[in-house]
């Protein structure tokens, strides 16, 4: 498949749509949303959802998937992680956070090193660095786990705000808000609705992805609505905010994918002899000065 993706072509028989690695306009996300979405309907349904998840290492086109699976012998977990996101049995992404605030933890004791008043990096640099070993961690899986219950996505706010505090030299006592506008770095939960916004219009522009149907005609609205306690997947998540952003859907532009190589792309032919003729004439701003004095 990597020989025909280079050559610029399509393999013979393409595999099932619902793959999503080694092709263009798809991530991690949209298997994530779609498991998601799928376990979220069974409960709300009282039906139990089963996952089985298995990797094979360096043998992903060439092992009998199917044999693999008709002998293997499963261990019900309590949690796994799938896509780099820790997946429980009730699906309320506790572990995740927990997990994710220590590794950002680690991050921000690299940020206090650097950030030294005699020897450290200056405020750009520190902001450059919290958005690259902090906040990508953060930002990574938060279509989906930004679904848990507020208790629990609290537990991220600190990791967010001492970044910023490190970033910008800020005291302990400062308010989050004038930090949040000095960092041109908005509260999570609104850079979380903001990353949710962007990928629903992404599948908006690529209706052959599977996960298109998943978070714009699903199927059990009705079933949510009756049980408002329930979490709700991220096609009635995002829906409400999105057409309000976005008034017209069917307006946004399908994304369109080139066969050609770019090393096979017509390079165009451009005529700079008319800058290098102005090269040698007299600057403009000297035949201005001239005409002025006149």
């Amino acid at each position: 498949m990597a020989t025909f993706r280079l050559l610029g072509g399509k393999p013979p028989s393409f595999p099932s749509l619902s793959r999503s690695g080694f092709r263009r306009g798809r991530s991690t996300t949209d298997q994530l949303v779609r498991l998601e979405s799928t376990v979220r309907d069974g409960f709300v349904r009282g039906n139990h959802v089963v996952s089985v998840f298995f990797d094979l290492e360096k043998a992903y086109d060439t092992t009998w998937k199917y044999g693999i699976l008709r002998d293997l012998h499963c261990a019900v977990v309590p949690q796994t992680k799938f896509l780099g996101l820790i997946l429980d049995s009730k699906l309320n992404f506790k572990a995740h956070i927990d997990h994710l605030r220590r590794k950002c933890q680690g991050a921000l004791n690299l940020l206090k090193v650097v950030s030294k008043m005699d020897w450290g990096a200056d405020r750009p640099v520190l902001l450059r660095l919290y958005r690259s070993l902090v906040r990508s961690k953060l930002d990574y899986g938060c279509v989906v786990y930004s679904s848990a219950r507020e208790s629990y996505l609290r537990r991220l706010l600190p990791i967010h705000n001492q970044g910023l505090k490190i970033c910008l030299g800020a005291f302990r006592t400062s308010p989050m808000q004038s930090l949040y506008i000095e960092a041109n770095e908005p509260p999570l939960h609104i850079r979380w609705k903001k990353l949710s916004l962007q990928f629903a219009l992404k599948l908006r522009s690529h209706r052959h992805n599977p996960t298109f149907e998943t978070a714009f005609n699903h199927k059990f609205s009705d079933i949510y609505m009756k049980k408002p306690s329930a979490i709700p997947p991220f096609a009635i998540r995002v829906g409400g905010a999105f057409s309000q952003v976005c008034t017209n859907p069917d307006s946004v532009a399908q994304l369109t994918f080139s066969i050609t190589p770019p090393w096979k792309l017509v390079q165009p032919v451009i005529d700079l002899s008319l800058s290098r003729e102005l090269s040698l004439a007299t600057p403009w701003f000297e035949t201005a000065s001239k005409e002025h004095n006149e």
